[in-house]
């Protein structure tokens, strides 16, 4: 398994965009490397943050199509004068990516990831934005063809025992 596992390592190196930063954590290293990751989201209940607003966006591609979207949030950077960053699992093809920037630039950015992903046959959910911007984005990314289906679930489950919580389109 451990030559697998290096194998994959140097297949991820050699697929690595040259601005982007890899480092291999193993044991503790990596323990104390995902709790800190699992904390570091951002704080979107806030309407604004010091410098301007933040938002999270899970995007989820075919799983080699991660490499696409972190370069695309590359550019992204650039044309939407934005800070961003973003991960992705090769595994899975889910990717979250952290926005920081101007209402408009935040918007702007949003809105590029979700082309990019759609483009990908992907989607891209907003996860956090503050309300005043949720007013303005769709957060779900436009309904699918098969939304009578789920809303119909919904009517048909009033006491919420398939789904407790809101789903695609915020039914």
């Amino acid at each position: 398994m451990e030559n697998a596992v290096h194998y994959q390592e140097q297949w991820v190196e050699r697929l690595r965009p040259k601005m982007a930063e890899m480092s291999v954590l193993a044991a503790e290293e990596a323990s104390v490397f995902w709790q800190a990751f699992y904390t570091a989201a951002s704080n979107a209940r806030l309407a604004l943050a010091k410098n301007g607003v933040e938002a999270a966006v899970k995007i989820g591609v075919v799983n080699l199509d991660v490499l696409a979207v972190l370069q695309e949030s590359v550019l992204i950077v650039d044309r939407c004068h934005v800070r961003l960053e973003a991960h992705g699992g090769l595994g899975h093809g889910l990717c979250q990516v952290y926005v920081h920037g101007s209402e408009e630039g935040v918007l702007a950015a949003i809105e590029e990831l979700r082309q990019a992903a759609v483009r990908l046959g992907g989607y891209a959910i907003v996860k956090h934005l503050p309300f005043s911007l949720r007013q303005r984005v769709d957060v779900w990314g436009g309904k699918p063809s098969y939304f009578f289906l789920l809303e119909g679930i919904k009517r048909k489950d009033p006491n919420k025992t398939l789904n407790d919580q809101c789903f695609i389109g915020g039914i």
